[in-house]
């Protein structure tokens, strides 16, 4: 999504939307253009001010970690200490592997 367009339709300035985040509008700028990644909490800012969900907003961050995952997924390390707080490990790992090979399908 176009976060600047959704602003520019919403008719709020850069400037706005950075006072109502709490941040400078060289950082919304910087934001907006893609330049830095915003914050959670900028992000739920946004989300309320433009009336769009988080997910519509960071739809290229979520592109971007959709693609790296896998490959993150399949170097984890297999030499785990075994303890009860990693009994469910292993099934974790494979849901996770299907839910990325699916995730056209996977709402988050």
């Amino acid at each position: 999504m176009d976060l600047c367009a959704v602003r520019r339709n919403a008719g709020f300035t850069q400037r706005d939307i950075a006072h109502l985040a709490g941040t400078s509008q060289t950082r919304y700028s910087s934001i907006e253009s893609g330049k830095l990644l915003p914050t959670i909490t900028e992000l739920v800012v946004f989300s309320i001010v433009l009336g769009h969900s988080i997910q519509s907003l960071n739809q290229q961050v979520r592109r971007e970690v959709l693609a790296a995952l896998p490959d993150r997924v399949s170097t984890l390390p297999v030499d785990v200490r075994q303890y009860s707080g990693t009994k469910n490990r292993a099934t974790s790992i494979n849901r996770l592997e299907e839910r990325l090979a699916n995730h056209a399908d996977y709402a988050g």
